[in-house]
């Protein structure tokens, strides 16, 4: 559930709810904004708490694998929230039948921290882990992808996710909780919620470039007359 869904809860509960002003949203950092007077600021723990100690409620979180994400009032800590993403029952066999049809090692490449990003990876038997990575993190490691001789397939679905799928060889994103600007980026979009539709994705992908192929291929052994018309 998007948490601005909390909203009218609130609402409906009595609770007062300020305005936001000078909203700033940096992909991958967190959000800051000016409420009721206050600088309000939520993020990482490492963005957000600067260097300072960490709460052990942060340290409990993340070995439960869920990502903490800390908000402070005027530069103080006043609030943990801790956030799990679940395993989407089609993931793990979407990601088999993906290795199965590249004979490549899925990678996870997440901003949600190491134990949290290794409990969900383990479900989906995905042992090349990438965690805590910021937007251009996910780019350079598409990149380092790329200049060892590797094509890159990359899926997502987030605004953190839209740099690496343009950086990547081929971009998919899931249409239906995709952000617009990943939607914009990527090379094809799967409009249903269906993990397991993106190996029908690289089949078809695939096939239209042998067609496309074969056609300059045809056009390069017709001939052209003086009027510049194929014969």
């Amino acid at each position: 559930m998007n948490i601005s869904s909390y909203t009218p809860d609130a609402r409906d509960a009595g609770l007062p709810v300020p305005g936001a002003e000078d909203f700033v949203s940096v992909p991958g950092q967190g959000i800051t904004a000016q409420v009721d007077g206050h600088q309000v600021r939520i993020g990482s723990p490492g963005r957000v708490l600067d260097g300072r100690a960490r709460s052990p409620v942060i340290e409990s979180l993340e070995d439960d694998g869920r990502t903490a994400v800390v908000m402070a009032v005027d530069g103080e800590p006043v609030a943990v929230l801790g956030l799990a993403d679940q395993v989407r029952p089609d993931a793990p066999e979407a990601v088999a039948a993906l290795e199965a049809l590249t004979g490549a090692t899925p990678a996870l490449l997440t901003g949600d921290n190491p134990r949290a990003a290794s409990a969900l990876a383990r479900e989906c038997a995905i042992t090349d882990v990438r965690a805590g990575l910021l937007p251009q993190d996910k780019v350079r490691a598409v990149r380092d992808l790329e200049d060892g001789g590797h094509r890159v397939l990359l899926v997502g679905d987030g605004v953190n996710d839209a740099p690496a799928l343009a950086a990547a060889d081929t971009g998919i994103a899931m249409g239906e909780a995709g952000s617009d600007l990943a939607l914009d980026t990527a090379d094809a979009v799967i409009i249903r919620d269906d993990l397991t539709a993106v190996p029908a994705v690289i089949v078809g992908l695939n096939g239209l470039r042998l067609l496309r192929t074969a056609a300059w291929r045809q056009a390069a052994r017709r001939p052209v007359g003086r009027d510049g018309q194929y014969r």
